[in-house]
């Protein structure tokens, strides 16, 4: 990344770190939420259910992934050049 501020990469790569937390935090609270709810019982609760558990299986690794590629990239001293 030739002509990159270091400090500011590195910056930038330690808040996607710690969003890519909160987004799991979140999702970890979401999904115990959705499990825990007894209020809400037949077939329209389960198979809400079973889609939640679907979709967010799938869309965490597809948020996580890339973040964590641009975090790796960034925090590389060797990908960073200093002009």
């Amino acid at each position: 990344m030739e002509g990159a501020d270091v400090v500011q990469l590195r910056t930038l790569a330690g808040q996607l770190a710690r969003s890519a937390d909160q987004l799991d935090t979140v999702m970890k609270s979401l999904h115990s939420l959705v499990n825990s709810t007894t209020q809400w019982r037949g077939a329209d609760a389960q198979r809400f259910r079973s889609q939640w558990i679907s979709v967010s299986a799938r869309m965490l690794p597809q948020i996580s992934a890339p973040a964590e590629e641009i975090m790796k990239s960034f925090e590389s001293p060797a990908r960073i050049v200093v002009a």
